[in-house]
């Protein structure tokens, strides 16, 4: 997941993924603020107990304070989209790309390219095509995404 959502910040504008990245560095020190419950509670989100960093996450959840509420629904859709962008949640939601060559409709035989005069039109009526059938793409003809590409496939144990 930090991989993923690193990618994905990568691909935003430079003001939101600071912005985004500095919501991150909120949470990492915000137990100076509100400190968790139990031994080592003073320190940093990252070095405490796997118990610890979920009674923090739900002190965010659940705060009495709006910005503080705020901020973790914030963060919780940036890992929720890296989540879901990944090629695995895809197939197991049935969300895979669809295999289709482009058809030719009418609007291909009445208007040109952008920019293009009306004599480019490069299509006649028995150019026209049927619509695609909706073939999935198998994960070996999937075409190169830059959000996947160093994506690993998980190795099974």
């Amino acid at each position: 997941m930090p991989a993923r959502t690193d990618r994905y910040l990568a691909q935003l504008q430079r003001r939101q993924r600071l912005l985004i990245r500095a919501l991150f560095m909120l949470v990492e020190q915000s137990t100076l603020i509100f400190p968790a419950r139990g031994v080592g509670a003073f320190r940093r989100f990252s070095s405490m107990s796997p118990q610890q960093r979920e009674t923090v996450i739900r002190g965010w959840a659940g705060s009495g304070l709006y910005l503080r509420r705020t901020v973790f629904t914030a963060l919780k859709a940036v890992l929720i989209l890296s989540y879901l962008g990944h090629p695995e949640c895809h197939r197991a939601l049935g969300l895979e790309p669809f295999d289709f060559e482009t058809p030719i409709c009418e609007a291909d035989l009445l208007y040109p390219a952008i920019g293009a005069t009306k004599s480019s039109i490069r299509y006649g009526r028995g150019d026209l095509t049927a619509p695609s059938d909706g073939t999935p793409l198998s994960a070996a003809v999937r075409p190169p995404d830059a959000l996947h590409a160093s994506a690993r496939p998980r190795e099974s144990a």
